[in-house]
């Protein structure tokens, strides 16, 4: 329905734009209305409301109801379709931990997410680089390790972008963004309100 529509590119752009408070307070009239609508809509449909407000709440440093939404994403099994946004939701999975520090916990859920997509198909370059960073990043201990690690991942990141490789992939989290947040040590808040303001 249009109604669902318009929520979902609000959230689209509320992340896109740095705008992640609107996100949220836009989560709770959409989960009344995925209730009163659940019959009706694809749950391909649901998964992208649940993905887009974890990312806002990512984006306004609550952790915890990041985790919360992606994990009722996750919960609602493989889809079909729209497989893409599923693995996607898998790999955000791992920025949500690795913010929550949940460093144990961490190291199970790379290698089960890591074996879920080869089980299921090539890993693509994005995916590649991805992995490459959570399983060097969670080994790190100085701050200048996680440093370097983010500042690798951050290159490797904008090499694929800059050769135009897996440009879907980018459509999901802003990895690029987060990395630079780490490395400038600056919120990712202010710097998707940049990329917007430079775009």
């Amino acid at each position: 329905s249009y109604m669902f529509l318009s929520f979902k590119l609000e959230l689209i752009v509320f992340f896109e734009t740095g705008q992640f408070e609107n996100g949220v307070t836009l989560a709770e009239s959409i989960e009344r209305k995925i209730e009163t609508y659940r019959t009706k809509i694809r749950d391909t449909e649901v998964m992208q409301y649940y993905f887009f407000i974890s990312c806002c709440c990512f984006g306004t440093g609550d952790f915890k109801n990041s985790l919360k939404w992606i994990n009722k994403l996750i919960n609602l099994g493989e889809p079909g379709q729209r497989k893409d946004l599923y693995m996607h939701s898998k790999l955000f999975n791992l920025a949500i931990h690795y913010e929550l520090g949940n460093k144990e916990h961490l190291d199970y859920i790379i290698k089960s997410t890591y074996k879920f997509i080869k089980d299921r198909k090539k890993l693509s370059a994005f995916e590649k680089v991805v992995f490459q960073f959570f399983n060097e990043i969670n080994d790190k201990i100085t701050r200048k390790e996680t440093e370097n690690c983010f500042k690798e991942f951050y290159f490797n990141l904008t090499k694929l972008q800059k050769k135009n490789i897996d440009e879907n992939s980018f459509k999901f989290f802003d990895y690029v963004n987060w990395s630079k947040s780490k490395i400038a040590d600056t919120s990712f808040k202010d710097l998707k309100i940049q990329s917007v303001l430079n775009s």
